[in-house]
């Protein structure tokens, strides 16, 4: 089963593949060797030079990791598929730029609204259950604010792009 992921480091961007146990980087085979050595520290063998890497954090939610790869520290930030479907439909649900609406990704069914009107939230907190290709999106607040409309309810069939909640920052 082929993965694609993109993963920015420190700003500059890499494209990485796995397919059946092979790596590519960049859409070249990759030619290394990873060895763990436990404690989320690793070794690297890659084009003739020794690497360390140690993983000093990891943040699920943003996606993140910071690494010290030979005595430098480096933030990584990684996109798995369905971050980059996200992207080339043109919504980045991680965007804290984002207007000050929340509109839908894809069409789908909206099965759960987890917010009120004049509530409010934080960046990251989940507003609402969105049912699109047979699976279970979770829709989370792009910022801090208040919840200023409502224009969906649960059992609603939404279009692409529609705008189901509209916040005040």
């Amino acid at each position: 089963m082929k993965n694609n992921f993109k993963v920015s480091l420190n700003g500059k961007d890499y494209s990485i593949a796995s397919d059946n146990g092979s790596l590519s980087l960049n859409n070249q085979l990759f030619d290394g060797h990873i060895v763990p050595i436990g404690n989320g520290a690793y070794h690297l063998l890659y084009q003739n030079k020794s690497i360390s890497i140690d993983v000093i954090t990891v943040n699920k939610e943003e996606k993140s990791i910071k690494l010290k790869i030979n005595n430098q520290i480096y933030l990584a930030v990684v996109k798995d598929k369905y971050d980059l479907l996200l992207d080339e439909m043109g919504f980045n649900n991680n965007s804290a730029t984002a207007a000050a609406t929340i509109k839908a990704p894809m069409p789908g069914l909206v099965l759960k609204v987890n917010v009120a009107v004049d509530q409010k939230i934080n960046k990251g907190d989940a507003l609402l259950v969105l049912e699109a290709m047979k699976m279970e999106n979770v829709i989370k607040a792009p910022t801090d604010g208040m919840i200023k409309k409502i224009n969906i309810t649960q059992g609603d069939k939404v279009e692409k792009n529609q705008v189901m909640i509209t916040l005040e920052k």
